[in-house]
């Protein structure tokens, strides 16, 4: 089976704080679940699982799904889970 990547931005100062200290201000996360209208994220790195609202989070903007393992945002290759 596939692996599903969102590729997500920081939009509170808290987020941008886990962006840069624990996501390695990577923008690729892994899908691990969905349910009742909340995505559960993993950070490439696996330092960082958090939940956003797909529709509208106050923290956190979704911006494209990662086609392939390639992030359109950062331009880097999701190898962490490509790996696996």
């Amino acid at each position: 089976m596939k692996k599903e990547f969102l590729c997500v931005k920081p939009k509170s100062p808290v987020a941008e704080d886990r962006f840069n200290n624990d996501m390695d201000r990577l923008h690729s996360c892994h899908v691990v679940k969905r349910k009742g209208g909340k995505v559960m994220l993993a950070s490439i790195s696996r330092r960082y699982s958090f939940e956003i609202f797909e529709s509208g989070d106050d923290n956190w903007e979704v911006l494209n799904r990662c086609s392939n393992g390639y992030c359109n945002v950062c331009c880097s290759y999701c190898y962490y889970d490509a790996m696996l």
